[in-house]
């Protein structure tokens, strides 16, 4: 029996844009609390499967990715294993070909990290 099953998961984004290391404003500044930055999260928009593997592995292996301006995956890194080294390494060599539209801060173009899940594929 063939089964085929592809879990997309967006865990909360973060956004990796410069943060002030100080962020007391100054005597003579005003805040504006309706300024809040819009940010959009990435949207997939070509995820490839990963190749079939023999043994299928126990669960879901899941990736921490770095979604950068132009929407390609980089730095890919996993935080759980499906249990079978050949349906983790597909599981990777597919991320790695995924593509975003990327995540945008006030409709600008910023890199964020989000976790994949994948489920791997039985022969």
């Amino acid at each position: 029996m063939r089964r085929s099953v592809l879990i997309f998961l967006l865990i909360p984004c973060i956004a990796l844009a410069a943060i002030p290391q100080n962020n007391s404003p100054s005597p003579n500044t005003t805040i504006n609390p309706d300024a809040k930055a819009k940010i959009i999260p990435p949207k997939a928009i070509a995820t490839p499967k990963p190749a079939p593997a023999a043994d299928e592995g126990k669960g879901a292996a899941v990736f921490s990715v770095t979604i950068g301006t132009d929407g390609l995956v980089r730095d890919p890194q996993m935080t759980r294993s499906s249990g079978s080294k050949q349906a983790d390494a597909n599981a990777l060599a597919a991320i790695k070909r995924w593509k975003f539209k990327p995540a945008t801060k006030d409709g600008v173009p910023i890199p964020v990290i989000i976790n994949i899940e994948v489920r791997s594929q039985a022969r």
